[in-house]
């Protein structure tokens, strides 16, 4: 349900991840579960799993303190696991190594091992997934509008299939990028790409954790009404949507590309729509 957004922007895509799927609103009982990937590319070992869970609690701490606090969000349970493949893992086939490590971890599915997780962490109204690599490449989230996976390649994919996918290869920012993507699984829309949506979040959402990593980075307003931290638009959020709405309809939930633009050409299918989109 749209809570308080007033006619004329009520249908910009931004709204698209708005209270659907498994992961609807970043707020009660919530478990974070980190699963470790090696390949044959990369692996894990006690020292670097270490470093990561460092830059780890920093975004949790970020979170909290960015509203998730006061919006009454309860981390109430972290796991992690480790999983190694035989083969080495490729970005533009996300979905065929996110299957093979759910298998691995003994699950038929990922939708049975987030349902597994939901029984084994009592109390819990949502689970939070990410697929860590330890290799340098774009994190990315698969998110759901309730119908179909918002990023897609050649298929679609069911709302349960709502992960992360952490590149950590580069400690960089990387708490940032931990945040920015958990955010992408609550509904949280990018605000640096294209440049006609940047530019009007450079005004309205300066040094948001969704634009840019620079300066004193924040959760804008906007971000924790997406991820029902805030029951209302502010005027800036509206005067945001209203100025943007044309351009985001061509344009879908993606990742954070730090202080570049993306550079491969990717097709990407506008959830329940049926449209596509060439990104540059």
């Amino acid at each position: 349900m749209k809570r308080n957004v007033p006619a004329g922007v009520e249908n910009h895509p931004a709204f698209r991840g708005f209270n659907t799927g498994c992961c609807g609103r970043l707020v009660g009982h919530m478990a974070w579960v980190t699963v470790f990937v090696s390949d044959p590319e990369s692996h894990w070992n006690a020292a670097s799993e270490m470093r990561y869970k460092e830059s780890e609690e920093k975004a949790i701490r970020f979170l909290m303190d960015s509203g998730g606090t006061a919006a009454g969000l309860h981390i109430k349970e972290r796991a992690h696991y480790r999983v190694s493949l035989p083969f080495q893992e490729k970005r533009s086939e996300y979905k065929h190594t996110v299957s093979e490590a759910v298998l691995k971890m003994g699950y038929l599915s990922f939708e049975d091992m987030r349902a597994s997780l939901r029984q084994t962490f009592f109390g819990v109204e949502h689970v939070a997934v990410f697929f860590v690599f330890n290799k340098k490449d774009r994190s990315f989230a698969s998110v759901s509008n309730g119908h179909k996976s918002i990023l897609s390649t050649r298929r679609s994919y069911v709302a349960t299939d709502e992960f992360g996918v952490i590149y950590a290869g580069s400690r960089v920012y990387l708490p940032f990028v931990i945040c920015h993507e958990l955010l992408h699984l609550y509904g949280a829309m990018d605000y640096y790409y294209p440049d006609t949506v940047k530019r009007e979040a450079e005004k309205h959402f300066l040094h948001s954790i969704m634009l840019d990593f620079g300066g004193v980075i924040h959760v804008d307003e906007f971000t924790k009404f997406l991820v029902g931290w805030n029951d209302d638009l502010t005027p800036d959020a509206i005067d945001f949507l209203k100025k943007t709405i044309v351009t985001r309809r061509s344009v879908s939930l993606d990742s954070i590309t730090i202080h570049k633009p993306l550079k491969r050409r990717t097709v990407l299918e506008i959830a329940g729509k049926g449209d596509q989109h060439v990104d540059h």
